[in-house]
């Protein structure tokens, strides 16, 4: 049964009437129960088709990709994490708006331009392809002079086995302007530890770069990136 648990055990919810009874968990319990919570909840999906049907309709479109952003309530940054959603399904959002507390707990409303131009952090959409970011009302819109973007992209394997340009020219270029060079690539071991600032920034480009080229950490075996905001 462990083995086909979608998380490790340790990680399953204790007995109810210990968790209960915990201070920390208790709470946090309560509002997971709780009535108007049930839509969110998907304690047994996992038992059901929908791992099939994920793979099923990666195979038919990339416009089913879950797309999240994350605030941090204290400073309104957002980090913004588009999966393989293609322009079709960034126009869909644009219209959205959601009410929510900041950091003083005082409810507030937001919309999807809002949340853009607070994004500090882009994991680039499907490999940095030409059509999974939008231009206009979508990169743009991220206006934070703290733009840091991350592309998840083997462009060697790209370009030259699959004959796909990723990351496509114009986007890496604009990429490039809009992050005044604070990109992570999957590719690439950038920036290196003894990296010089890139020439032509002013005073304050050139913090942001520090402060970028001081929040990576460059795995040795080239496995991964850590960014720490």
């Amino acid at each position: 049964i462990d083995a086909a648990l979608p998380f490790n055990a340790s990680l399953q919810w204790r007995d109810k009437g210990k968790i209960r009874q915990d201070p920390k968990f208790g709470p946090l319990y309560q509002k997971y129960l709780a009535k108007k919570a049930a839509w969110r909840r998907i304690d047994q999906y996992w038992l059901l088709s929908v791992a099939r049907l994920g793979l099923q309709l990666d195979s038919a479109t990339n416009n089913t990709s879950l797309v999240l952003a994350f605030e941090f309530v204290a400073t309104g940054d957002v980090l913004l994490f588009t999966a393989d959603a293609q322009i079709g399904s960034w126009k869909s959002w644009l219209t959205l708006t959601w009410k929510h507390k900041d950091g003083e707990g005082q409810e507030k409303e937001c919309d999807t331009a809002d949340l853009l131009r607070r994004t500090v952090f882009y994991k680039v959409g499907h490999h940095g392809s030409h059509n999974a970011t939008l231009k206009e009302g979508g990169l743009e819109a991220m206006t934070s002079p703290q733009l840091v973007a991350a592309i998840p992209v083997n462009q060697d394997f790209a370009n030259n086995s699959k004959h796909w340009q990723m990351p496509a020219p114009a986007l890496f270029q604009r990429l490039q302007e809009l992050t005044d060079l604070r990109i992570l690539r999957a590719d690439a071991s950038y920036p290196d530890s003894d990296e010089q600032v890139p020439r032509g920034l002013v005073d304050r480009e050139k913090r942001e770069w520090q402060r970028f080229q001081n929040a990576v950490i460059l795995d040795p075996k080239g496995l991964c990136i850590d960014f720490l905001l």
